[in-house]
């Protein structure tokens, strides 16, 4: 039996296709609970960008992770290295999780994530960067939590209303890798 290979750009493509996350879903990790402090992590850079028709002056944003879950009501604040910039400015820090929010396109399975300052205007095209990192609340969270897994994520305004398209995460170390590898088979073909 003779062992054909694919072509080389079709390897590349489904290398590609396989490394890549799952239809613009950010990657999470959420532990702790149980009465103990929870920790969210985002272990990869992820990218908004204001979608077409949005002029807010003065108000903050939140980072939705939608249907991360419903484990305590309201506020929590946090401390740690998740930080944001608004079109590339300065790291800010990310200084509070929230969830059991019903309002627009908010509901109360969705946790969310938020910034002390607030950027003045916030308008079409503007883009906002969460940076990898981790931060923990300062009180309990009853509940037990999901751990390693993935959400939608998108940003809302202060009335709970839509104002990005979901999330850009950024390309996974294994699709980079993939990439190489790739470029480096198609290389040595020749």
């Amino acid at each position: 039996m003779k062992l054909t290979i694919p072509h080389p750009r079709t390897l590349a493509i489904l290398t590609l296709l396989a490394a890549s996350s799952a239809h613009g879903a950010v990657a999470a990790l959420l532990s702790g609970g149980n009465g103990d402090f929870m920790t969210v992590t985002l272990p990869e850079t992820i990218t908004f960008t204001i979608q077409e028709g949005v002029l807010i002056e003065n108000e903050n944003f939140f980072v939705v992770l939608q249907g991360a879950g419903n484990y305590f009501n309201l506020d929590k604040n946090i401390v740690g290295t998740l930080t944001y910039s608004f079109n590339g400015g300065p790291n800010q820090n990310l200084v509070g999780l929230a969830n059991g929010v019903n309002y627009n396109d908010l509901v109360a399975t969705d946790m969310y994530l938020y910034g002390a300052g607030q950027p003045g205007f916030i308008q079409t095209g503007d883009v906002i960067v969460i940076s990898p990192g981790a931060s923990t609340t300062t009180t309990g969270v009853n509940g037990p939590l999901t751990v390693n897994t993935s959400f939608e994520a998108f940003l809302v305004d202060s009335n709970g209303r839509r104002i990005s398209a979901n999330a850009v995460p950024e390309p996974s170390g294994a699709a980079l890798a993939g990439l190489g590898a790739s470029a480096l088979f198609l290389r040595r073909r020749k």
